[in-house]
């Protein structure tokens, strides 16, 4: 079993099996995206649970810009493919594990629908 990068969440769509990751470059696109920060797109906009605004998430991601229309129309495609219920948890994942910071151990495989499994972290001081 390959180890992934923590904050890393697995999506099943169809066939195959999106990689969803928010990094820093996806997190501004989505802010200027929205046309507001992140702390209230996910307080304020988020709840409302807008297909679309899920499916620029999605494209976030994925290393995609939330801006693009066509690859957030096939992001919702894929979302409804997918399951709204599913995928929404899938990225929900994907912002938990990416705002927990360093408290967060290594996720060694994270699949929607089955617990994480965590790896080992090493001690932070020695003894």
């Amino acid at each position: 079993m390959a180890r992934q990068i923590s904050g890393e969440v697995s999506l099943k769509v169809g066939r195959q099996v999106r990689r969803l990751r928010l990094e820093i470059g996806g997190i501004l696109d989505l802010e200027d995206h929205f046309d507001m920060g992140l702390v209230p797109l996910l307080t304020t906009r988020l709840p409302e649970c807008r297909l679309g605004d899920l499916a620029a998430l999605l494209v976030a991601m994925t290393g995609g810009a939330p801006a693009d229309e066509g690859a957030r129309r096939t992001a919702a495609a894929d979302i409804h493919e997918a399951g709204i219920a599913t995928a929404a948890k899938a990225i929900a994942r994907c912002l938990e594990l990416t705002f927990s910071g360093s408290e967060c151990s290594p996720v060694v495989e994270e699949s929607v629908g089955k617990k994480p499994v965590r790896g080992r972290r090493a001690p932070s001081h020695p003894t």
